[in-house]
């Protein structure tokens, strides 16, 4: 997968230096790396499914009868056959458009970690692989969950964290939904601990000089027995 990071810092990247930054959202992050993917792959664009059904065996469902949705959680993206199947999550953090206001660099720290379970509970009971892919600037760059004493700083070279952590993380952080139940719960059931390993990190050439650093990062997540 190297090379489609690659490719994709490129394309992304053209783009990060002709466009102001606040009007590059996550739906332009996953054209590119479509594009990425077509390219290096050699796909065709239907071999490539963006809003991937996750596996029900890989969640707990809530059986909510009112959810819009019904109990059909996605994944960004999913290519390949078999063991060879891929799946991807991703987020780009960046700053507000009000100069000078603070993220909610909690909220995305907690989106990390919903991600990155998701991933491994679905390669866990479908195999295949899991990337964790982001987009971050300077002000999601460095930053952690201050309550808890285990919470590396974004972006940490590795995550390693199972149930008990999960778990401990939503004592310390009650207000709102910042776990999804659905998949801590089946993670409690599997006993296995999510482990994503960093394997790219490339910075994004500013368009001005003297900007401050945006980091395209990539994650593989595996889910430990």
């Amino acid at each position: 997968m190297e090379d489609v990071f690659e490719k994709f810092h490129l394309q992304f990247g053209e783009r990060y230096t002709r466009h102001l930054d606040l009007d590059l959202t996550e739906d332009v992050f996953r054209y590119d790396f479509f594009a990425a993917l077509m390219h290096i792959k050699g796909l065709q664009s239907w071999e490539i499914h963006l809003e991937h059904p996750i596996d029900p065996s890989a969640y707990v469902p809530r059986n909510n009868e009112k959810s819009k949705r019904g109990e059909k959680p996605q994944l960004d993206l999913a290519f390949g056959d078999g063991a060879e199947r891929t799946y991807v999550e991703f987020a780009m953090f960046k700053r507000n458009s009000v100069d000078g206001s603070p993220i909610n660099d909690t909220e995305n720290a907690f989106k990390i970690l919903n991600d990155m379970m998701r991933l491994a509970l679905q390669v866990h009971v479908v195999k295949g692989s899991g990337y964790f892919v982001s987009v971050a600037d300077y002000t999601m760059l460095g930053k952690r969950l201050k309550r808890s004493d285990r919470s590396e700083a974004f972006p940490a070279e590795r995550y390693e964290f199972d149930h008990t952590v999960l778990q401990d993380l939503m004592n310390l952080y009650v207000v709102g939904r910042k776990i999804d139940t659905r998949f801590l719960e089946k993670l409690q059931q599997t006993g296995i601990t999510v482990c994503a390993t960093r394997v790219f990190e490339r910075e994004l050439k500013p368009p001005v000089p003297g900007k401050k650093s945006t980091l395209v990062s990539a994650w593989k997540v595996e889910a430990l027995i």
